[in-house]
């Protein structure tokens, strides 16, 4: 798909996927370009000068009737600057002197796998992500990268056709780094989140659902939390339900 618009930006999209046997692949890429767009003739852009590029690569594999596992890479490549007109176009002058330049790249893996079988599933996830962003304005410098991940594993039972067990262990990590910056000032952190979660689903009677369940999650910084979960759902009819 290709769009051009009004406003001088310009983007293209390609999207292909294909199956061989038991595997198979999609990769989805864009592309943006947009000039400095001022309607109003303000002297300043309502809309930056920006150059924006994503590609993201899947790969699935399925093993058999129960079994498949999944790869993929998010990427998405960004420069925009707006702010004065003049300067945006490369003439900045006493007069006119304000600009705001950002680029940023992010990069995040997918993993997924998943195991069905006739009364269980066992599923593991995981996404590692990096985000790196510089900001500049007049006066003003920010660079500053951000890596976070999530790991999930969980096993579901269905115990009869009436009542479903969830069992489960996971971890967040998230990492902040600034660099260029007197160390004094620095905001700097990182926190791991380690959880386990049980719950149980079990139908009392045809139209009430009982939900039960207990999460607790040990943060590196902050300590232990725990979070009991109850609900009752009550189906009236197709139409209308109540928590």
């Amino acid at each position: 798909m290709l769009n051009q618009t009004t406003a001088s930006g310009t983007t293209g999209n390609v999207f292909y996927a294909q199956k061989f046997g038991i595997a198979g692949f999609s990769v989805y890429g864009s592309a943006n370009n947009q000039k400095a767009y001022d309607p109003d003739n303000d002297g300043f852009s309502n809309m930056p000068d920006a150059q924006t590029f994503s590609l993201n690569p899947k790969m699935y594999f399925y093993f058999n009737d129960n079994t498949e596992l999944s790869l993929g890479l998010n990427t998405t490549i960004d420069d925009r600057t707006g702010g004065d007109m003049e300067v945006v176009n490369g003439k900045p002058s006493a007069d006119h002197i304000f600009t705001e330049e950002n680029q940023s790249e992010r990069y995040a893996s997918q993993l997924n796998f998943r195991n069905t079988k006739e009364k269980r599933t066992i599923s593991f996830k995981n996404s590692i992500s990096y985000f790196d962003r510089q900001l500049s304005i007049p006066d003003y410098h920010f660079n500053g990268n951000q890596v976070s991940s999530f790991t999930e594993a969980s096993y579901i039972l269905h115990d009869s056709e009436k009542t479903e067990w969830q069992f489960g262990l996971n971890h967040y990590m998230e990492k902040f780094t600034e660099n260029n910056i007197d160390s004094n000032l620095a905001r700097d952190y990182t926190h791991h989140t380690t959880g386990g979660f049980i719950q149980n689903t079990s139908n009392i009677i045809e139209r009430l659902v009982l939900e039960a369940g207990l999460r607790t999650d040990y943060n590196s910084d902050y300590g232990v939390f725990f979070l009991p979960r109850f609900s009752l759902l009550f189906k009236a009819n197709d139409q209308l339900s109540s928590r």
